[in-house]
């Protein structure tokens, strides 16, 4: 499998979600050569849910070993910021509604104040 071939499947896939595109990347998951591997789940990765769903049929249908499977899903959900918000338990600033960041601020600045009730 070449690489042009994984970058030409991942146009397609990424366009039109196109099976037959998102199975070759699959194939490339599996590939022996690492570059191969690293590019298929990159352009998965940057696919977002249509990816995972993809990668989740393929596992459950014992087409990817867990490994492959895991560290595609883990890219997948990196590049959506799931795995960051879902381990601080925090969103990111930008991601916050205003109303939030006030009571935040007001929040921090009445800690270890006595009299004052977080």
């Amino acid at each position: 499998m070449e690489a042009d071939y994984i970058i030409a499947c991942g146009i397609v896939w990424r366009k039109t979600a196109d099976l037959e595109a998102g199975w070759e990347l699959l194939v490339g998951l599996q590939s022996e050569d690492k570059e191969i591997r690293f590019l298929a789940q990159t352009v998965l990765a940057e696919s977002g849910e249509a990816a995972m769903d993809l990668v989740e049929t393929a596992l459950a249908g014992g087409i990817l070993t867990p490994e492959r499977a895991g560290s595609c899903m883990e890219a997948i959900l990196r590049s959506q910021n799931c795995i960051e918000d879902w381990v601080t338990g925090h969103q990111k600033a930008e991601t916050l509604s205003p109303s939030y960041l006030v009571q935040s601020e007001q929040a921090s600045d009445t800690k270890g104040v006595r009299g004052v009730r977080n």
